[in-house]
């Protein structure tokens, strides 16, 4: 298993003019209330999109354990067979899958057996290289720009927490252009900026970055109408596109229909 700060590389090929990012997070497999019409036509979507891509962010399993905040009895699927669900699911698109990283219900696991279940989906899809535990610092190169050299990206993904927490954490990443969380089940997106010092070029810039929250794959009810809380972003198919002729993010979301 590889540190959180081993930046994953890819060099994606010049020829590509763009790509299309699809942020993962919050499927939450093995609850009552997970939307599997949903799933299935989003993966059916970025499995017929050549030129798609995945980043995971978390929480897709539900994993109720006899100690957390999960009612155990309400599940509707053991955590073992929640593993086998994601895994069947994700292997069409296992190729796409750019980043990876846990969420606090798979962590659960962890705290209470020393166990990564996101790592061993990763690794029956043979993906084990781009999973990080905690943090994904992510570089993606692809097309040319005038001057002949790529557009380059840096993304972060993490699972998350609160909104102002996300807030400050994006501005304290210098480089990041894309930073994709999720835990809340906002499905939103927020763009913003940062101040540049070039100190090689002796300009003071603004450049922009984008944060997306991934919009949950949950139906409303249960723990969420018990506390309560409000209802979020409902079947949002979230895209974010990559410019390969200039450095350009763009971000799209739509309800789809199952």
């Amino acid at each position: 298993m590889l540190k959180d700060f081993d930046m994953i590389i890819h060099k994606l090929p010049d020829s590509l003019d763009e790509i299309r990012i699809y942020p993962l997070g919050d499927l939450h497999v093995g609850a009552a209330e997970f939307d599997e019409e949903f799933f299935k036509a989003w993966c059916r979507a970025v499995e017929n999109d050549p030129f798609g891509y995945v980043v995971i962010a978390g929480d897709l399993m539900n994993n109720g354990l006899k100690d957390s905040k999960t009612n155990s009895y309400e599940e509707v699927m053991p955590p073992s067979e929640q593993k086998e669900y994601i895994h069947s699911a994700l292997e069409p698109l296992a190729n796409k899958i750019l980043a990876a990283t846990e969420g606090n219900h798979e962590r659960r696991s962890g705290k209470a057996a020393d166990s990564q279940p996101l790592y061993d989906i990763m690794c029956w899809l043979r993906r084990q290289e781009v999973y990080r535990k905690r943090c994904c610092f992510v570089k993606v190169n692809l097309g040319r720009k005038s001057n002949r050299k790529p557009s380059s990206y840096g993304i972060v993904v993490t699972h998350g927490g609160s909104n102002n927490a996300m807030k400050q954490f994006g501005a304290s990443i210098d480089g990041c252009d894309l930073l994709i969380c999720g835990h809340t089940h906002g499905g939103e997106e927020t763009p913003s900026s940062k101040i540049y010092i070039d100190m090689r070029n002796e300009l003071v810039t603004q450049v922009p970055y984008r944060t997306v929250r991934c919009t949950s794959f949950l139906n409303y009810g249960g723990y969420a109408i018990e506390k309560p809380y409000m209802p979020q972003s409902y079947r949002e198919m979230q895209i974010v596109t990559l410019s390969g002729s200039e450095k350009r993010t763009e971000y799209t979301g739509k309800q789809i229909r199952v």
